[in-house]
């Protein structure tokens, strides 16, 4: 009889610690459903942003340019008629010029907002996904050490969970870049493991080197353009920080794009991302 009820006992612990079990994986499973939803609504809103900024310039470099020429003309001292005419004309083409920087400027400093909202979005994304990573290694890996182990013992159990902590997130990686490719595979028209299809737009009217820099780790590409043409190019999904150069100098400030698996156009055809210079 006592056997019994302590047979009895036994399966009602069992049941009681499988039942908490249960809920804790229920309660994670909806935390990780939440957290999915808010990293693909930020990445959504993180790729219209990156589109429109990708569209803006920032021309206070050329103002600053152009406003050097005008006081070295001012400080010119014709001796002619003729020469105090081409003073003039020359002026006047650089005040219109510097008129049409402003105007386009005025364009870029009311986007500012778009930058501080992108870098807020990049940083929720971050905090989202190391939120789930943590639920997901909580049923991966133990911290818990048995009250009979030495404290030589427990060293050497600490040691070896943060080498399993550390092969486990190799996995990880190794799992997460198998899938990407494995995406990549599954729609050729778009990409192929060399990368996501995407274009570079270059109408500036010479040539431009349009330089890629990972933002998460890798080496820069940097594909030279020639001027009022258009080009494809495949970049492997991440985050890159574009700068634009021609003639020895760069051209306006550094943008960032992000290449991912959505989906958009740029004149018309499908792709990954694009970028582009304008010609102004």
């Amino acid at each position: 009889m006592k056997k019994m009820k302590v047979f009895m006992v036994c399966i009602i612990l069992g049941i009681i610690a499988s039942s908490a079990f249960g809920q804790k994986v229920l309660v994670d499973q909806k935390r990780v459903n939440d957290l999915t939803e808010k990293i693909t609504e930020c990445k959504i809103k993180l790729n219209r942003l990156n589109t429109e900024l990708a569209n803006l310039i920032d021309y206070s470099g050329e103002i600053k340019k152009i406003n050097k020429e005008i006081d070295s003309l001012n400080k010119v001292s014709p001796l002619t008629g003729y020469g105090q005419k081409l003073k003039d004309m020359a002026l006047e083409q650089k005040t219109k010029e510097l008129k049409l920087l402003f105007k386009k400027q005025s364009r870029f400093s009311s986007s500012s907002w778009k930058q501080v909202e992108r870098d807020s979005l990049m940083a929720r994304v971050k905090r989202y996904e190391n939120q789930k990573n943590n639920i997901f290694e909580s049923y991966i890996t133990d911290n818990s050490v048995p009250k009979e182990l030495t404290p030589r013992e427990e060293d050497r159990r600490e040691r070896g969970l943060n080498i399993e902590r550390q092969t486990t997130k190799q996995n990880n990686i190794a799992r997460r870049e198998n899938l990407t490719f494995d995406k990549l595979d599954a729609n050729p028209i778009l990409g192929d493991k060399y990368g996501f299809k995407g274009f570079i737009s270059n109408d500036y009217g010479t040539p431009v080197i349009f330089k890629f820099t990972p933002l998460d780790g890798g080496e820069s590409v940097s594909p030279l353009v020639a001027a009022h043409s258009l080009v494809e190019q495949k970049l492997i999904p991440g985050l890159y920080q574009v700068s634009f150069f021609s003639g020895g100098r760069e051209l306006g400030k550094p943008i960032q794009i992000s290449v991912n698996t959505v989906i958009t156009t740029y004149k018309g055809v499908t792709c990954h991302w694009y970028v582009y210079m304008p010609n102004y």
